[in-house]
């Protein structure tokens, strides 16, 4: 994610001054505070709702294989399923080819997270499938996935999902995120906040100034708030800028549509 999504401010963490502050204010206050706690937190939180069109495209094999038809192991030809015959698509089609009865999305997602799938153009219910691990969508109800997509037919597309890609925001780094908003509306506003003017002396005639630092390493966010420093320090205690990220060059990420 290079944005933060579903990031909400509704009220203030410490009590019910929101709704004191004019819109401008709110809106600045929560871009200020949205960002801050979406950064500190290793940019992990929000639900994005984006749209994919999974395709994968493996190299042939010319030999057949019994079911299951694993991705894996098997990449191309015909194959048994349930007692029947079927075509795989040939990964020599610049259609490309997609896995049987599971397909990897770029996680992490829920069962519930997945608003919508439609094959070409019917929708398919929400019993048909459900989510493995944070990212694998399977079908549960002995049917598969469609193993070619055509790119060029869009009206309706072969083979579309509509799902929140992301970590729910927990229930604490909100509250946190509400209480940093608040200080940002009084400081906004001119009024007196918890934000740390961050200038802890200064000398006139030397022209000396010493600068309280809040970070205790590079990289490390902090905000002099103590309640949402620690929330900070919880969630993100080695000062990661981005969640961990495994990559695999075997690995083909669904076809983003938006």
């Amino acid at each position: 994610m290079s944005s933060p999504c579903g990031w909400t401010i509704t009220k203030c963490g410490c009590g019910s001054c929101w709704n004191t502050y004019g819109p401008e204010v709110q809106a600045t206050a929560s871009t200020l505070a949205i960002g801050v706690m979406w950064m500190a937190t290793a940019r992990r939180y929000g639900l994005c709702p984006i749209t994919v069109q999974p395709c994968q495209r493996p190299p042939q094999q010319d030999q057949y294989q019994t079911y299951p038809v694993d991705r894996d192991t098997y990449t191309g030809g015909p194959y048994i399923s349930g007692g029947q015959w079927f075509n795989s698509c040939d990964s020599s089609e610049d259609s490309g080819c997609c896995g049987g009865c599971g397909i990897d999305l770029d996680g992490p997602t829920t069962t519930t997270g997945v608003t919508k799938v439609t094959v070409a153009g019917v929708v398919v219910p929400p019993a048909a499938y459900m989510v493995l691990d944070g990212y694998h969508l399977v079908r549960v109800d002995g049917q598969c996935w469609p193993t070619c997509v055509n790119y060029s037919r869009q009206s309706p597309p072969d083979f579309e999902i509509e799902y929140l890609r992301g970590e729910a925001i927990p229930p604490h780094v909100q509250t946190a995120t509400e209480r940093l908003a608040c200080e940002w509306a009084k400081a906004c506003a001119g009024g007196t906040c918890a934000l740390p003017a961050r200038l802890r002396s200064l000398s006139r005639q030397g022209v000396e100034a010493v600068v309280e630092t809040l970070s205790a390493k590079p990289g490390e966010i902090r905000t002099g708030i103590p309640e949402v420093d620690m929330i900070i320090t919880l969630e993100n205690p080695s000062g990661r800028t981005m969640r961990p990220v495994v990559w695999s060059p075997d690995a083909t990420s669904p076809r983003l549509v938006t």
